[in-house]
């Protein structure tokens, strides 16, 4: 691959969550070598979107990768919805069987940067 993986991953990392409103006031997550790192509001899909996209896309995010949970608030739901059913059309387009090893396995999905990243 070369700089930015994949296409998918590209794409992803343009789009813009839509804004939530953050009304928890900043806890502390962190402080080591004179830095801070603050908190403000969630950082992981809510359940009720969590299971969504899990039961949704159940080849995508099987158990046997290093997929764990999203780590990116809600606001990036309905994007990483689009995204894992574009990743499983491009599967089925390349005629990968959703039984075989070759299925697309997500690795991690995560914000940084403000950008959405998404790893297969």
């Amino acid at each position: 691959m070369g700089q930015g993986g994949t296409g998918w991953a590209r794409a992803a990392k343009l789009a813009q969550p839509e804004r939530a409103s953050h009304s928890a006031a900043p806890r502390v997550l962190s402080v080591a070598g004179g830095g801070i790192i603050l908190k403000i509001g969630t950082v992981s899909v809510n359940e009720a979107n969590s299971n969504n996209l899990r039961k949704s896309f159940l080849g995508l995010y099987r158990k046997g990768g290093m997929f764990r949970r999203f780590e990116c608030g809600d606001g990036w739901h309905r994007i990483i919805y689009d995204l894992s059913a574009a990743v499983e059309v491009s599967a089925c387009h390349r005629g990968v069987d959703a039984e075989s090893e070759q299925w697309p396995l997500v690795q991690q999905v995560k914000e940084k940067y403000g950008g959405l990243r998404f790893y297969l």
